[in-house]
């Protein structure tokens, strides 16, 4: 079923960019019909050269409100490969000889994945949350990962300038690796410390910062960051 994932997952990253492409690239927009608010990013780097390189990158995130309730759904994909190019003259002389080119491509970067989760509010400033996510990224060893959390939140601020909300959970991962190692459970419990901040600069600029710390609670050494800054600027319409 593994080989199924990678493709699976590009196609729907693909379809809900298409779907939420005329609402919101980049800049969220709400639909009054569904209550769902969505951005799509897509982004491409090529370089050329004597070695060149392509990185696609493709991220989309929905959420829905109920009142102060709210479900998050994201997805994501990065791609990046390189080519090397080597010349060589081949021939009996310095004036008698073929130019051989020989190009060689890797894929130097690709990971994946899906996520949700579903905030339910608290008296004063705490929440509830829960939520389930998906991963693959072979070059840190990672086949395929599935996470589930369960804890509570802070709501520091919010606003239509500026939001700050921390996390606080427990967590159930289990994991395949690219290469098994014997010495390490493949299923185990963790803790997980995150934050997303917001800040909106002005009408056309705005920042937002993500982290997601986890902790093996059975191999302590194992401690996995991630972080997420992005800085969107409308140009014109939905685009940014």
């Amino acid at each position: 079923m593994g080989r199924w994932l990678r493709p699976g997952l590009m196609l729907a990253t693909a379809l809900w960019v298409a779907g939420a492409a005329p609402v919101s690239a980049g800049q969220e927009t709400e639909e009054e019909e569904s209550g769902w608010v969505g951005s799509a990013d897509v982004n491409f780097v090529f370089t050329g050269g004597n070695a060149s390189s392509r990185t696609l990158g493709l991220r989309n995130s929905l959420r829905r409100n109920w009142d102060d309730r709210s479900v998050l759904l994201e997805g994501g994909a990065i791609r990046a490969s390189s080519t090397k190019t080597t010349r060589s003259a081949i021939g009996p002389s310095v004036t008698n000889f073929d130019l051989v080119k020989e190009s060689t491509s890797r894929t130097t970067a690709e990971n994946y994945f899906v996520r949700g989760r579903y905030d339910y509010p608290l008296s004063g400033w705490g929440l509830l949350y829960g939520g389930a996510g998906w991963t693959r990224n072979t070059f840190t060893g990672v086949a395929s990962r599935y996470s589930a959390a369960a804890g509570i939140g802070n709501t520091w601020l919010d606003d239509d300038t500026v939001a700050l909300q921390t996390d606080y959970a427990f967590t159930y991962t289990i994991q395949d690796e690219v290469i098994d190692d014997p010495a390490t459970d493949n299923a185990f419990f963790g803790v997980r410390l995150s934050w997303s901040y917001r800040y909106q600069a002005n009408e056309t600029t705005a920042f937002e910062s993500s982290l997601i710390a986890d902790e093996n609670l059975e191999d302590r050494t194992d401690f996995r960051v991630d972080v997420t800054n992005s800085m969107a600027v409308a140009v014109s319409g939905p685009l940014a």
